[in-house]
């Protein structure tokens, strides 16, 4: 139910912001005109216009950060969000622990003039109350690389590659495969709950860097079926203990030092995994 106040008198001020610019432009000559126009009462534009402070103003003085500071943790999150790295609740208490703890510095310079409680977790939900296009959410993890890499332009000139590839060689759909390699992290944990700004709709958390990890190279047909995988471990020298007894038998496994794919690893997949799955579907082309 506080989220939805909260929300409710985020609207609320949003329509009171674009009322007062309108004002202020000229676009409407009253008070009047401009609360009707964006469905505010006219006494509460009229105190606004007149100076009356809102509600997250008025308590500034009650709060650990100020309006601006807290603003500015507001655009910091949003940025975030858009970059594919939202932030974490204990890094968010770490931001505003370290707004204050500069602010501080600034005042305390020979003797300690001012000093406050530190950012406890009860801070977070009231900050979050007072900014509802906030929310937390459960992230999703993917590779740093991919965030980066996939635009609009490269995903269409993909595509414009694979339909002239189709046309030009009449490859019929049995015979059409996507491979890929998917990297599992070793002792990593999951996607943890992060904050996001809800406008923006983006959950996914970039992992920079590779570190242990056990790679799959995996591949599916357009009719359906698919091929079983080639797993590549990191070592020098595959051990038996790495294997699950009750793994497919038509599984293949390999290993090298880093633990994803190479060249090499391509190569073997094509002649273990690939070939021997699919040479009968084509004729034995």
């Amino acid at each position: 139910m506080t989220r939805r106040k909260s929300h409710e008198a985020a609207e609320i001020e949003s329509r009171i912001q674009m009322a007062l610019g309108d004002l202020s432009n000229g676009r409407y000559s009253s008070l009047r005109k401009a609360a009707i126009a964006h469905d505010i009462p006219k006494t509460t534009l009229t105190a606004r216009f007149n100076g009356r402070q809102t509600r997250i103003q008025s308590h500034e003085n009650q709060q650990l950060l100020s309006v601006h500071e807290e603003s500015e943790l507001v655009r910091w999150i949003t940025l975030a969000t858009k970059a594919g790295y939202p932030v974490q609740h204990a890094i968010l208490r770490s931001m505003a622990q370290e707004i204050m703890r500069q602010r501080v510095r600034q005042i305390n310079d020979d003797c300690e003039l001012v000093s406050y409680p530190p950012i406890g977790d009860d801070w977070t939900k009231r900050f979050l109350s007072r900014h509802p296009e906030l929310e937390t959410v459960q992230g999703q993890s993917i590779d740093a690389a991919r965030v980066t890499c996939v635009t609009p332009e490269a995903i269409n000139t993909w595509y414009d590659t694979y339909l002239d590839t189709v046309q030009q060689y009449e490859i019929s759909p049995e015979n059409r495969y996507n491979m890929d390699e998917s990297g599992f992290s070793i002792g990593k944990i999951g996607a943890t709950r992060v904050i996001v700004n809800r406008k923006v709709r983006q959950r996914l958390q970039a992992q920079p860097g590779r570190q242990e990890w056990v790679s799959a190279i995996e591949c599916i047909c357009t009719d359906g079926t698919a091929i079983p995988p080639l797993i590549i471990f990191r070592g020098e020298n595959l051990s038996s203990q790495w294997i699950p007894p009750n793994m497919e038998r038509d599984w293949k496994i390999s290993c090298n030092s880093k633990g994803w794919t190479s060249n090499d690893h391509g190569v073997q997949w094509l002649q273990r995994c690939f070939e021997p799955h699919t040479c009968e579907k084509a004729n034995g082309g």
